[in-house]
């Protein structure tokens, strides 16, 4: 299947709608240029189409196997990954001093949707390596550093994170695997993990895991936890690599999607020979995983997005290629025409709220003022939940309705969109299942803090809309969505005082609430997009542009009217007084 998306759309996210040249500015990315996004932005989705996209559908239909005790990919997966490190792709966003390219999260982000989107399976590959550098980059040792970034940067060897024990599952806290300090500063590490993603696979020469355990002796639960650097074969004093770290595959997952990412079940120091090195702080493992965790979720909602998008894609060919009814192309009837404007507009806000959110990280990390930085970071905070769970929801949602537009055709192997559904399923569960999310988002993001982020951001939400209503065709949309706003304001109104006095509420209105503030801010991204492909179409740009133009608008005006309405239907849920699925009826 070739892979498809709309890169004018993403061209027109990055550098129309959020400026992602005003980057530059920021110290780190003085030395680029617009000019240089958009070139590697085009070589990204020539990669994508050219190198890995090819590989997704023999991915799928072979999946990742098991010979003799290690994971052997399908084939073409290890060739095209040794492109994609010599092109540079493994760590756009890293230092460059340890082999990244140094260019800004938002780029990075922008990047990945069209590796996720042409090939899920081998683009798990290098979020998980990426997410592993990056957390060595922040936590580790000069020595660590040069050990293991440069080789990691390029991709010749692989990272993941083990966090989840057959017992624990979600509850981190109940972990069982040891750490025992060794005389020479490492300690011995016993425990098996699972559900680890790219935990054995014959693209790289070693992975180096990020390992979740406990020194004997510290406090129970997460306070407890501490984080280790395990390789899968140890490293000489020279760079080269030694013998085997006692990291055992005892099984790969057979799952209904991705199945060209090796889903590991790993046995630690099963011969009492496992050797892992502190990363950070002891005890203070969660906190340094949750850098790593948090990058993840974003990336889980990139992946909504992006199998999402490229299915819209496929599904908008098919409607204008198939007839029916007397030569009429599908495309004409009123029907699909809904269904394909749902997509879109899913996908165009989708986009937009990941790729924002990166932004917010480049600014939290790198911006002169303080006072900008902290604002972004609480605003990123706020919104990672949200990205994570309602994007690969959403995600979901457009993969099920570019089937419904295939119709029996989508339901068969034939064509792609089956498989896209079953890719994007995953997003929802892994890294957080969207309930723990949504319960993130109620909880520590919203009654901890008394609402002040959320106050302040939805402020921000009616200052972007005020100043898109000063085009009169946009006004009328900005109007519903403030008045949107203010019932979500009372709906969470509701919500506090509900968890004030029901310490059920908070799980109970979770779900609800995240979907009803989810539909909240992508509306008032749809119209903030509406004002600037309004201001475009000022300077009289060709056919082909303004019909382009013409669609941001068209497609904010049915988010508006179309999707928004969802949030009222949430919001009931939130005011209702109803807790019947808390009867003892199960």
């Amino acid at each position: 299947m070739d892979y498809k998306v709309d890169f004018e759309d993403v061209k027109f996210t990055l550098f129309d709608f959020l400026n992602v040249g005003s980057l530059t500015e920021l110290p780190p990315f003085a030395e680029q240029s617009a000019d240089l996004y958009q070139s590697i932005l085009e070589e990204g989705a020539k990669f994508a189409k050219k190198e890995i996209g090819s590989l997704n559908e023999s991915g799928d239909r072979i999946g990742a196997k098991v010979v003799d005790g290690h994971v052997v990919m399908p084939a073409g997966f290890k060739e095209a990954f040794k492109k994609f490190g010599e092109n540079g792709f493994m760590s756009t966003d890293l230092k460059p001093e340890y082999g990244g390219m140094g260019l800004p999260n938002t780029l990075g982000v922008a990047i990945f949707e069209f590796f996720m989107g042409a090939n899920a399976s081998f683009a798990l590959v290098q979020m998980l390596t990426r997410g592993a550098a990056n957390n060595i980059q922040t936590f580790g040792t000069e020595e660590q550093k040069q050990t293991y970034l440069h080789k990691m940067n390029s991709g010749e060897w692989c990272g993941t994170m083990c966090l989840t024990e057959p017992q624990a599952g979600s509850a981190v806290g109940d972990l069982t695997t040891s750490a025992t300090p060794n005389a020479d500063g490492s300690y011995s590490i016993q425990g098996t993990k699972i559900f680890i993603t790219s935990g054995n696979h014959d693209m790289a020469s070693n992975i180096i895991h990020l390992v979740l355990a406990r020194v004997k002796g510290d406090a129970p639960g997460t306070k407890g936890i501490s984080l280790f650097i395990v390789p899968n074969r140890r490293i000489n004093a020279d760079g080269s690599l030694g013998q085997d770290n006692d990291v055992k595959l005892t099984s790969i997952e057979h799952k209904m999607g991705i199945k060209a990412s090796p889903t590991c079940v790993l046995q630690f120091g099963d011969k009492n020979a496992c050797q892992g090195f502190l990363i950070g702080k002891q005890a203070e493992g969660m906190k340094h995983m949750f850098t790593l965790m948090n990058e993840a979720r974003l990336e889980c909602g990139q992946q909504g997005v992006a199998i999402g998008a490229t299915a819209y894609e496929h599904a908008l060919q098919y409607a204008k290629d198939r007839t029916q009814g007397g030569n009429t192309p599908i495309i004409n009837f009123p029907d699909v025409r809904r269904m394909l404007m749902t997509m879109k507009a899913y996908v165009e806000s989708l986009r937009t709220l990941i790729i924002e959110a990166a932004m917010m990280a480049d600014i939290g990390k790198h911006h002169a003022d303080a006072h900008k930085r902290e604002e972004a970071e609480a605003f990123l905070s706020l919104l990672t939940p949200v990205c994570k769970a309602f994007t690969s929801d959403m995600g979901f949602r457009v993969t099920e309705l570019a089937i419904q537009i295939y119709g029996g055709y989508g339901f068969t192997a034939d064509y792609p969109a089956e498989q896209y559904m079953r890719d994007v399923k995953i997003a929802s569960l892994y890294e957080g299942t969207n309930g723990i999310q949504a319960m993130d988002l109620i909880g520590r993001k919203f009654l901890m803090n008394q609402g002040k982020t959320m106050g302040h951001y939805l402020e921000t939400i009616v200052s972007h809309l005020n100043k898109a209503a000063a085009a009169a065709e946009i006004k009328p949309l900005a109007d519903v969505v403030k008045a949107a706003l203010g019932r979500f304001q009372e709906g969470a109104k509701t919500v506090a005082n509900r968890a004030a006095s029901d310490k059920s509420a908070s799980g109970y209105l979770a779900t609800p609430f995240l979907r009803a503030f989810g539909d909240l801010v992508c509306a008032s991204l749809m119209v903030r997009r509406a004002a600037k492909a309004r201001e475009l179409l000022q300077a009289n740009p060709t056919a082909d542009r303004a019909r382009f133009l013409n669609g941001k608008i068209e497609a904010a005006k049915f988010y508006v009217e179309q999707i928004l309405p969802e949030m009222d239907l949430n919001l009931a849920r939130i005011k209702s007084s109803d807790v019947s699925a808390l009867a003892d009826v199960f």
